[in-house]
């Protein structure tokens, strides 16, 4: 398990809150350009591709095609690590506290 001062540095580069392990708000920012290298330090594999989502009101699901469930939304300027390509959907981490989580975006709303 990572440090307590590990969390605490990737949390304040990714945007969000730490308080006794759970993360609150993330909010992309120009620091959080940094938030990769940050993580892979506290235990985090290394991003196979860095990507920036372009279009606004973009779903992001459990699998990969229109027939998995939508996980949520994200807008423009969202940064996601893709790790996985299949057909036209890229699979990889949403910056910010749900980082660890799996999800697919459709590879157009993607600028990698």
């Amino acid at each position: 398990m990572p440090s307590q001062t590990a969390r605490r540095r990737a949390a304040r580069i990714t945007g969000t809150a730490a308080i006794a392990g759970f993360c609150f708000g993330a909010v992309p920012t120009a620091a959080s350009a940094a938030a990769p290298a940050v993580l892979a330090a506290v235990g985090q594999a290394k991003p196979a591709q860095v990507c920036f989502v372009n279009a606004y009101n973009i779903d992001y699901r459990y699998g990969p095609g229109t027939e998995y469930l939508i996980a949520g939304w994200v807008n423009k300027g969202q940064g996601f690590d893709v790790v996985e390509r299949r057909g036209h959907w890229s699979a990889g981490h949403l910056w910010g506290p749900d980082y660890t989580s799996f999800y697919w975006i459709d590879s157009q709303y993607l600028n990698c």
